[in-house]
């Protein structure tokens, strides 16, 4: 599971529902999945789940396929990561499609930091005595400088007010640290975080149209 977006709301003309996407990725491939009312908050990123009954789609703007939560009989559980290697995810049409918004941080919901693979820049997990990356396999010890964040905040988007939670990720986090004049050390502790995010306002963002944050526009 990864790219796992927040909440957004979309009206429609009988109801006004909750949903949110992200990126499934197993051995044979990978594929984008939506979670629609209960479901939205089921998963974590970077987790492994098995699903029951999720419905093949086609996306009505890129006629890709993608799979969502049914009505009726959807079930998700936990499962143990992976040990074969997995597809590296390349950009899917939908999210080629883009938009550029000017947003400011009202609110911080959570950050987590991690450790990333010295030879493949993967997440390390932890194995005991070491760390150990799922995808080359190598145990290694976790070294500050390969320290990565991840954020989750509650944005207002000032051409049209409307408000959303938007993922974070390193690089976007770094720059937005740039913006402010100030530069995210190994060092940084998530109370940082809190303080510069929260501080962020006018901040330009590259979105696909699912709202995932592609880029932080700093020029």
């Amino acid at each position: 599971m990864t790219q796992l977006t927040g909440p957004k709301t979309q009206r429609t003309e009988k109801a006004t529902l909750q949903k949110s996407s992200a990126v499934l990725v197993d051995p044979t491939g990978y594929i984008r999945v939506v979670f629609w009312e209960e479901w939205v908050n089921s998963v974590n990123e970077n987790a492994t789940y098995i699903f029951k009954n999720l419905r093949v789609k086609e996306d009505n703007y890129t006629k890709e396929k993608y799979v969502n939560t049914a009505k009726e009989g959807f079930d998700v559980k936990e499962s143990t990561p992976f040990t074969d290697t997995l597809p590296d995810v390349q950009p899917l049409l939908h999210d080629l499609a883009t938009k550029t918004t000017t947003v400011s941080v009202i609110s911080f919901k959570s950050a987590s930091s991690y450790f990333i693979c010295n030879a493949c820049s993967k997440k390390l997990q932890s194995d005991g005595k070491y760390m150990r990356c799922e995808t080359c396999k190598l145990k290694q010890k976790p070294d500050p400088e390969k320290t990565q964040w991840f954020a989750r905040v509650f944005v207002k988007d000032h051409s049209n007010q409307n408000k959303s939670f938007v993922s974070l990720f390193h690089p976007h986090i770094v720059k937005i640290f740039n913006t402010m004049g100030k530069n995210l050390l190994p060092s940084t502790t998530e109370d940082d975080i809190t303080d510069v995010l929260l501080d962020a306002e006018h901040i330009k963002i590259k979105q696909s149209i699912d709202g995932n944050v592609i880029d932080i526009i700093t020029d």
